[in-house]
């Protein structure tokens, strides 16, 4: 049932909507991921059909698929909006129209960074979900603002809870879902070699980089879904599917919290330590209050003290720097985009070399080379002068499939250099601006990101200094 507020109180009703750079930022991650799945598309059809090759692709494509999933369900998002009233909250989206009254809600959910998610639901079981990260930070601040007081008695339920019996609270120490994705593409490129039955170095080195991939990304993922916080009266443990760490309330030292930059968020980080072990989380953890507020009402009042003293001597929140991750990331890019470059420049100027003075003759295949997937490569002879020369170069991937040892074929080669040549139906004509458009999406990529966190930190220094 749809509640509608009293008549009168429409002026009250203060709304809320998903921002343009969401809605941009979703459309650009849904383009990139179309790209990436056409890509792969068009090489599991023009490429050998072994079953690592299927199977490889396959999964690669089942990553981009619920990557296309996840771009829709952002743009969607994007567009929801909600209302609030003294009495409810609506959201309305592409999935219906839900309203809840806020004496009626019992349940109350808080996760990701800065609170970006609410999740609630009331006595009937009706649950309603406030996407806040999808929103600008200006209207991500009013909405929380709007919406936490009137969760102060169901928050203030929770924290009673947590007093009672053992209580289990995930800590979320990475994205499950993301995690999930890095091993089934660690799986894939894995799977890659079966497409390069010759065994060259780099089918090895595909093969190397998926299993230690894989395996990183499993024990990262079993971490993330297992790990826990578990308050009783006595201690607080982390337990996570490799083992666990447990601190007797009575034995902690110190109780430090300090806001530190996470990308574009301020994520609050709380550290208990005793004399042997620490346990840390974050603000990024559901419900992340109660277990900070749990252990320091239970902690000897000396580790407030220290903790607080501890904190005071550390430099207070900067303002927003780039994350070594990507400033990482923008170097890799750059130098991508410039070996890219230089790589259309070779082959530019190779083709331009063979069509002013290259001689066109006849030769033949003498081996198709595997592969198939990404590069098309056949070997071929041919007579320069009096010489036999043999070569290899890539082709288009209808003539790779066409190709059959013995086949002749035109080639155009450098009669200074006969090595120098070209075959019938090259790729290198197709290669120059592939490889530039790679090197132009490198640096846009790397110039959005530099943009990103130049304009954000010039808005918090605006601001004034942080806390």
């Amino acid at each position: 049932m749809i509640l509608r507020p009293p008549q009168g109180q429409e002026a009250d009703v203060k709304r809320f909507t998903g921002s343009t750079g969401s809605r941009l930022t979703a459309l650009s991650f849904l383009a990139l991921t179309l790209v990436m799945s056409l890509q792969n598309i068009h090489g599991l059809i023009a490429g050998p059909h072994n079953a690592g090759a299927v199977l490889g692709r396959g999964l690669i494509l089942s990553i981009c698929g619920a990557l296309i999933v996840t771009g829709i369900w952002l743009l969607l998002e994007s567009f929801a909006s909600y209302e609030l009233t003294a009495e409810t909250i609506t959201r309305r989206a592409w999935n219906g129209t839900r309203q809840l009254c806020w004496s009626d809600i019992v349940a109350c959910k808080i996760t990701g960074s800065n609170d970006s998610s609410y999740r609630l639901a009331d006595s009937r079981g009706v649950k309603l979900q406030v996407t806040l990260h999808l929103l600008s930070q200006e209207r991500r601040s009013a909405l929380a603002a709007e919406i936490n007081p009137h969760l102060a008695a169901v928050r203030e339920r929770q924290h009673a809870e947590a007093e009672t019996g053992t209580r289990a609270y995930p800590l979320q120490t990475g994205f499950p879902l993301q995690l999930a994705a890095c091993l089934v593409g660690s799986i894939a490129l894995g799977l890659l070699p079966f497409a390069h039955p010759g065994g060259s170095p780099a089918a090895l080195i595909y093969l190397a980089a998926g299993g230690i991939g894989a395996i990183v990304s499993l024990v990262a993922l079993i971490t993330a879904v297992t790990s826990r916080i578990v308050l009783t009266g006595r201690s607080v443990t982390l337990r996570h599917a490799m083992g666990f760490v447990e601190i007797p309330l009575s034995a902690i030292v110190a109780i430090k919290s300090r806001a530190r930059q996470k990308g574009r968020d301020v994520v609050e980080t709380t550290a208990v330590v005793a004399s042997m072990h620490k346990i840390e989380f974050s603000s990024t953890m559901p419900d992340y209050d109660i277990v900070r507020d749990f252990v320091k009402r239970h902690a000897p009042p000396e580790a407030l003290y220290r903790g607080a003293a501890l904190a005071a001597t550390e430099p207070g929140l900067p303002n927003m720097r780039m994350p070594v991750s990507s400033i990482v990331m923008v170097v890799v890019l750059t130098a991508l985009g410039l070996f890219y470059i230089a790589c259309g420049l070779v082959e530019n100027s190779y083709d331009k070399l063979l069509d002013e003075r290259g001689v066109t003759t006849t030769g033949k295949i003498t081996r198709i080379e595997p592969g198939g997937q990404d590069e098309y490569e056949i070997s071929y002879l041919f007579r320069a002068g009096h010489v036999m020369v043999v070569n290899s170069g890539s082709v288009q991937a209808s003539a790779y499939r066409n190709a059959r040892p013995g086949q002749t074929i035109r080639v155009t080669y450098d009669p200074k250099d006969p090595i120098r040549s070209r075959c019938q139906n090259s790729a290198h004509r197709s290669a120059a601006p592939r490889d530039f458009s790679i090197a132009l999406l490198n640096w846009a990529v790397a110039g959005c990101t530099l943009v990103y966190y130049l304009g954000a930190s010039r808005k918090r220094a605006r601001q004034g200094p942080a806390l």
